[in-house]
């Protein structure tokens, strides 16, 4: 009787112990450190970025919550290059405080799995609107004014 409940629980604790995949990690440190720069928590998010990108990536984020609100940050892909190296696409959906327009930008981040753990390495606009890495901002051109014609009463 001992025998059979032993041997399940060693098949159900067996599973319990499976390593996490690269793919899982670099999704987690992608999330973490991509959350963290959209609210701000610019700390957080340095722990996971290599020291030689730091300037560029603070730079880069320098009018995040100032000139640039960050509304959305959407994971839309992962590639595991090999156990070393990874790549992150990114949807980022952001507006300029100068006006509402809702702006899409898509970016590549370059992810390399080193002693301390996964660590960005680099990032590039891939597609969409710049302006959310720094670069000048398409102001849209402004709206036409509302044009009335003059009243007319019809006479009595």
């Amino acid at each position: 009787m001992r025998l059979p409940a032993l041997l399940s629980l060693a098949i159900l604790l067996s599973g319990c112990f499976t390593g996490i995949s690269p793919l899982q990690r670099v999704s987690d440190v992608s999330r973490e450190t991509n959350l963290a720069t959209r609210f701000g928590q610019v700390e957080v998010a340095m722990r996971h970025v290599d020291p030689t990108a730091r300037p560029e990536f603070l730079s880069r984020r320098s009018d995040w919550g100032k000139g640039i609100r960050v509304l959305e940050i959407e994971t839309a892909g992962i590639t595991i290059v090999d156990e070393e190296h990874a790549t992150v696409a990114l949807d980022v959906s952001w507006s300029s405080l100068t006006d509402s327009m809702l702006r899409t930008t898509q970016i590549i981040q370059n992810w390399d799995n080193k002693k301390v753990g996964w660590v960005l390495t680099r990032e590039r606009r891939l597609s969409g609107e710049p302006g959310l890495f720094g670069e000048a901002i398409t102001q849209l051109t402004p709206p036409h004014p509302d044009v009335h014609r003059p009243s007319r009463t019809l006479g009595n």
